[in-house]
């Protein structure tokens, strides 16, 4: 089984590389946080994927959580040493480095659009339509057994 997550970590460094440069117009500290919040992002959302079964909601809001209670106990514990030191903006960073992984995840790992049809009408009949680029009309599912193969064999357009 192939696994893509070298390539994902390859993407996320490459694409934190191209936004580092960006020290005119963005503070170092907000760039730390949003390298901060891609990395933890990229963790919540393996775990994500890991727990919902592949499924792409729940990998982005994993990466959006983590990379959330990472950046809400780091503006925490630096509130708690010197009070008064909360800051919208880190946390909004943070926020902004774990939207961007779970984006990131969703264009890597993007679901297949592969039709499934279960027709149980009549239960010693089970009729399974796969692989068309758009779901099939009641004509099609209504064809023959032949042409519905000669439909899925045929180039299409």
């Amino acid at each position: 089984m192939k696994k893509p997550l070298p390539k994902t970590l390859g993407f996320v460094f490459l694409s934190l590389l191209w936004v580092f440069p960006l020290q005119a117009q963005i503070e170092r500290d907000k760039q730390f946080h949003f390298a901060g919040g891609a990395l933890f992002g990229l963790g919540g959302a393996g775990l994500g994927r890991q727990l919902s079964d592949k499924d792409p909601f729940w990998t982005f809001t994993g990466a959006v959580g983590a990379s959330a209670v990472v950046g809400v106990a780091k503006e925490w514990s630096d509130s708690i040493q010197q009070p008064g030191s909360w800051s919208n903006g880190d946390l909004l960073a943070t926020l902004a480095g774990g939207a961007f992984t779970g984006v990131v995840t969703y264009l890597i790992f993007k679901p297949k659009r592969a039709v499934e049809v279960q027709w149980s009408a009549f239960p010693e009949q089970s009729l399974s339509v796969r692989s068309f680029s758009s779901p099939p009309g009641l004509a099609l599912l209504a064809a023959p057994e032949e042409i519905q193969d000669w439909v899925r064999a045929s180039p299409s357009p």
